[in-house]
């Protein structure tokens, strides 16, 4: 890939050029970090906020850098430290060195632009993009007024949106696994799979045009980076009070035409906490504001846009996407002293969007920038041990 000139981001990462050359560090334990997102919601209560906000720094923020603080800059000595390596024990190989820096300086300035997948399953590891599943499914019911019901009910579960996002910038893989058979005491064979190739969905999108493909490419690759995290969860910090204040406004001017004055009284009172509380949680999905205006859902989805805050787990702007679709009915027929008969049938595809912090999508940022030049996910040291 090309560099592409962004100087909002480059100074950020300029630092981060170094080599592949790793030396393999002491790993030290670190407890399991679960990360959360707690949305604003009404009436929250003093006591409420601080425990929220304590709890998304401490899951999203401070263990993630306990972790692995300042990865960049720790694989950048790393390197440093081969080279030298390099000069005393090999010099044959020092003219490598400046092209191994410039790859590697190549490597530093887009990995902030690119989804980022650790190498690793450590839990201070943070992804760019949700692995939360997406579930599809179907209902089909028929009842029966003097005998019951019968119904059926199946979900499929599909990839998060981290395969998704794959699929639509690298294709999607068709692959037949054709499973095993057994043979009992003779033991298992494994029949294998048939590799199809790879269909370009994306291609598929733009109706086989090459030239959009290209283009959009490097954007689909840019909404799920860390890159946009850090864009969109400023975004949501800044405006997800805003919102808050509005749904607020909307209560209070709700209850004061039912003339309902202390519910308004209270509301009125909780709007700076609230406020606060989403500046820190988030706001959540900006389409339950909508609905407070009376926008109904459009063709019975209901689409998932959400605004993080400032404490808000590490991602991109990709899982702040999501949608709730859900399409059926039900049709009764009386069939007079036979009874009654229903047939139901409906179908739902839901895509769970996760709310997006700046500052947790930086630490992101950080670790993509040292796994592009040579880390593997292994903790270096503590804080303690930098000091």
């Amino acid at each position: 890939m090309h560099i592409i000139t962004r100087p909002l981001l480059t100074a950020a990462v300029v630092f981060a050029s170094g080599s592949l050359v790793t030396v393999t560090p002491v790993v030290t334990s670190v407890s399991e970090i679960p990360q959360v997102q707690l949305a604003a919601s009404d009436d929250v209560s003093f006591e409420e906020l601080f425990a929220n906000a304590s709890t998304s720094f401490t899951n999203n923020i401070l263990n993630p850098f306990l972790g692995a603080p300042f990865p960049a800059l720790q694989q950048v000595g790393e390197n440093w430290l081969g080279y030298l390596d390099t000069i005393f024990t090999d010099p044959s190989h020092i003219g490598d060195i400046p092209t191994e820096i410039q790859n590697n300086l190549t490597h530093a300035l887009n990995a902030p632009f690119e989804p980022f997948h650790p190498i690793g399953s450590a839990p201070y590891l943070l992804p760019s993009l949700s692995n939360t599943p997406i579930t599809t499914g179907f209902d089909v019911g028929v009842c029966y007024s003097p005998i019951g019901c019968i119904d059926i009910d199946p979900t499929i579960t599909l990839g998060g949106h981290s395969d998704m996002l794959n699929w639509l910038i690298n294709g999607f893989p068709l692959v037949l696994n054709l499973g095993s058979i057994d043979l009992g005491f003779l033991g298992t064979i494994d029949l294998g799979s048939i590799d199809f190739g790879t269909l370009d969905l994306l291609n598929l999108l733009v109706l086989g045009n090459d030239q959009l493909e290209d283009q959009i490419r490097p954007l689909l690759e840019f909404i799920g980076s860390p890159a946009s995290g850090i864009a969109w969860g400023s975004f949501g910090t800044f405006f997800s009070p805003i919102a808050q204040t509005l749904e607020d406004t909307i209560h209070i001017s709700n209850a004061l035409e039912t003339g309902d004055l202390q519910t308004a009284f209270n509301e009125l009172l909780n709007m700076p906490i609230n406020s606060t509380n989403a500046f820190f949680e988030g706001y959540g999905n900006i389409y339950n504001l909508l609905e407070d205006f009376g926008i109904p859902p459009i063709l019975g989805t209901t689409p998932e846009l959400n605004l993080g805050g400032l404490f808000s787990p590490a991602g991109s702007f990709f899982n702040a996407l999501g949608f709730d679709i859900e399409v059926g009915g039900t049709t009764t027929f009386d069939l007079g002293i036979l009874g009654e008969l229903s047939l139901t049938a409906s179908a739902f595809l839901r895509d769970p969007a996760t709310m997006v912090g700046p500052i947790a999508s930086m630490l992101e940022m950080a670790q993509a920038i040292a796994q592009s030049i040579g880390w593997d996910g292994s903790q270096f040291a503590t804080l303690a041990d930098l000091f």
